[in-house]
């Protein structure tokens, strides 16, 4: 192999963009464990977002609804055993009435788990 031939970067692969969408998972989950929050022991199910359910989020985030932008980032992101979509927005108002510990430690979950880096607490629940 002569220089031409060798790759500019030594070291993992690099992934080409057809190589990128057919192995990117769409998807990646924790649970989070929320017993000092709660009654019993349990946990609450997250589920990452889509670049599409991520967008959605940022466009309908305004001034009028920034107070409920956490939640309604969670809301988006709660799953249930079998990794399905469990929130609706229906729930903003009972989970207002939530902890807020519990509202902001699931938040911040959420933001880790779509490696998003919020500054402010604007985006929680307000």
């Amino acid at each position: 192999m002569d220089s031409k031939d060798k790759p500019l970067v030594e070291g993992p692969k690099i992934f080409s963009i057809e190589e990128i969408l057919e192995t990117a998972t769409p998807t990646q989950y924790v649970n989070v464990d929320v017993e000092k929050f709660t009654k019993v022991p349990g946990c609450i199910r997250l589920g990452s977002l889509t670049t599409d359910e991520l967008t959605e989020w940022q466009d309908a985030t305004d001034e009028r609804t920034k107070k409920t932008a956490g939640l309604r980032l969670l809301i988006q992101s709660l799953v249930d055993a079998d990794n399905q979509r469990i929130g609706n927005p229906r729930y903003i108002d009972a989970l207002k009435k939530k902890s807020a510990g519990m509202i902001n430690h699931l938040v911040d979950e959420v933001l880790k788990l779509n490696h998003l880096n919020v500054k402010s607490d604007a985006a929680k629940n307000g």
